[in-house]
């Protein structure tokens, strides 16, 4: 008899283990899925509540779902998940519950809410009662650039491109439509949500990456994305105390030993450092120094050409007395914010569309050339257009053009994005 039960026992184990590993599957899947969608699950629960708090307020909806998208991580930082608190506001003359939070300072104090309705309800509160935001009010609910702009100069943020995120924010993902009171019918939504997740994330050099719209450090990055600290600090070489700029690729898995195909050199413009470039075409910082047989720490000067795939004979001239020592790489402390958590809770919001010009969106140094300063710009395709004839228009080759923007054919398509150079006396 006992030779009967225990092999039944022995497949019932065997059974129960291989459900677990395809629930497990299952579960991982969904949250890697979800994971990579968090913008539109928050547009579509949090608008009515955003309309809502506009006509109370007159606090344009666009502008308040774009500010608690950035400041609560789409809802997932601690603040977010733990109090409920979606717009990093501080305790100041709070008599409610309070939390406590590592910000600015070790464990400060926040407001605790018992919902998020109650911490939208709160921010309108907390902008008209401030005097200082008073002058917003007399803008119109359509005009999200004022209040942005203006939400900025009243010292919401001291952080400079804080206008410019939200605004990034709100016309990438549409709130604007918002203001109007309306929220997007369902099969709006549905397309928004599908061409979000295609935006979510994008492979450079067959990497997964995605692309910060302003400073955050590693931690909050692997907070959004469910990856380790530690990980993220290492397959983008930085200390987990570093700032990551603005418009910067991270990596969500190990860099390569060499840049993309179709791109050789990369010109040194400014003060970029080779960590810097390492981090715009996805290599290890070890290995660049090494293809281009340079000493560790140790930076480019200006105009000189750093190899990305492949060894070079003679090693770039190096900068004079470079301001840059270790870890290499730029860093800086967050941003000071006034009412508001010193550190924003930012998620990295990804590039646009990959194309081969998507990789332009990140800012370029002026450049000087034959005594004539040259400004690299964005040149959005016309109908009509063909690289012929843009590379005329701005007095470059087609190759100089291709090059500049990492084209490997001549197709082009109305609405890409083209860096193109243009003069200024």
């Amino acid at each position: 008899m006992s030779s009967q039960v225990l092999p039944s026992r022995a497949l019932n184990m065997q059974f129960i283990k291989v459900i677990t590993t395809f629930l497990s599957f299952l579960f991982f899947s969904y949250s890697v899925t979800t994971a990579a969608k968090p913008p539109a699950e928050y547009v579509d629960k949090y608008k009515n509540f955003a309309i809502t708090e506009m006509s109370n307020s007159g606090i344009p909806a666009s502008i308040i779902l774009a500010q608690g998208m950035l400041e609560s991580t789409y809802g997932r930082s601690e603040l977010a998940t733990k109090a409920h608190n979606h717009f990093g506001i501080k305790c100041h003359d709070w008599q409610g519950a309070k939390v406590y939070h590592d910000d600015d300072e070790a464990q400060e104090c926040f407001r605790k809410y018992t919902s998020a309705f109650e911490s939208y309800r709160d921010h309108s509160i907390f902008l008209k009662k401030k005097g200082r935001y008073s002058f917003l009010f007399d803008l119109e609910t359509t005009d999200y650039k004022g209040w942005s702009k203006g939400l900025k100069s009243a010292g919401y943020a001291t952080d400079p491109n804080y206008a410019h995120n939200l605004i990034l924010l709100i016309e990438k993902h549409a709130l604007y439509r918002f203001d109007a009171g309306v929220p997007f019918s369902q099969e709006e939504f549905e397309l928004q949500k599908q061409q979000e997740e295609l935006e979510e994330m994008f492979y450079y050099n067959r990497i997964k990456t995605v692309m910060t719209i302003s400073g955050v450090s590693p931690q909050v990055v692997a907070d959004a994305y469910g990856v380790d600290v530690k990980r993220i600090c290492k397959w983008n070489e930085y200390n987990r105390l570093d700032f990551i700029p603005p418009n910067t690729k991270v990596f969500l898995q190990p860099k390569r030993k060499k840049g993309p195909p179709g791109k050789s050199f990369h010109l040194v413009e400014g003060s970029e450092t080779m960590h810097e470039i390492s981090q715009m075409y996805g290599i290890k910082l070890r290995s660049l120094y090494k293809m281009n047989k340079m000493i560790d720490g140790s930076q480019p000067d200006i105009g000189e050409m750093v190899a990305l795939r492949g060894q070079v004979k003679n090693a770039p001239k190096e900068r004079s007395n470079p301001d840059i020592r270790p870890p290499y790489h730029y860093t800086k402390p967050t941003p000071k914010r006034d009412n508001a958590p010193t550190k924003p809770y930012n998620i990295p919001v990804p590039n646009e569309k990959v194309t081969p010009t998507s990789e332009t969106e990140v800012p370029t140094p002026t450049v000087r050339e034959n005594g004539k300063i040259r400004i690299k710009e964005l040149y959005h395709v016309q109908a009509g257009d063909t690289l012929y004839s843009i590379a005329q228009q701005y007095e470059i080759s087609m190759e100089e053009l291709k090059g500049m923007n990492e084209l490997s054919s001549n197709v082009i398509k109305i609405g890409d994005k083209l860096i193109v150079p243009r003069k200024v006396q």
